[in-house]
C-alpha cells in the first residue's frame, strides 16, 4: 500500500477523464502542504466514475474518488482510504435554479436534503439557498 504520494508511481491507478475536454482529471495530491504533481501510471481510464469505483473494489488498481461517491463501499471495507493526509480537499458542488422563479417547498427539501447528506462531515449547516 503507498504511503507517499510518489508510491503511487509503482501501483495501478485508475483515471476519470473529463468527457467535455478528453483530459485526465488531476489527482489533488500535496507533500508537507505543498501540491505536487506525480507521474502515475495511467492502468485504466473512465469517463464515469461508476465503472473505476468497480474496477478499484476489483482490486485492478488504485482510484482517487470524491467522498460521498464510495460512502457506502468505504462503510462496507470494500474500499479503504490511502494517502489520507495527502490530498487536499477540493471541487465545489452547487445545486442551481433559476433566480427568477419562486423556490417551491419540494425543492427547498431537496436542497436541504443534499446540504445534509452530500457531506456530512459539514455537519449539513451549510445550505446553498
Amino acid at each position: 500500500m503507498p504511503e507517499t504520494p510518489t508510491d503511487l508511481e509503482r501501483h495501478h491507478c485508475l483515471h476519470h477523464r473529463f468527457p467535455s475536454t478528453g483530459k485526465l482529471e488531476p489527482w489533488p495530491l500535496v507533500q508537507d502542504g505543498v501540491a505536487l504533481t506525480v507521474g502515475l501510471p495511467v492502468t485504466a481510464v473512465s469517463n464515469a466514475l461508476e465503472p473505476l469505483i468497480h474496477m478499484a473494489e476489483e482490486g485492478l488498481g488504485i482510484a482517487c474518488l470524491p467522498d460521498f461517491t464510495v460512502r457506502r463501499q468505504m462503510r462496507e471495507g470494500t474500499l479503504v482510504p490511502i494517502l489520507k493526509n495527502q490530498l487536499r480537499r477540493c471541487g465545489t458542488y452547487r445545486i442551481l435554479w433559476p433566480s427568477s422563479r419562486h423556490l417551491s417547498p419540494k425543492l427547498r427539501v431537496f436542497v436541504d436534503f443534499m446540504a445534509a447528506n452530500l457531506f456530512p462531515e459539514n455537519g449539513g449547516s451549510s445550505s446553498p439557498l
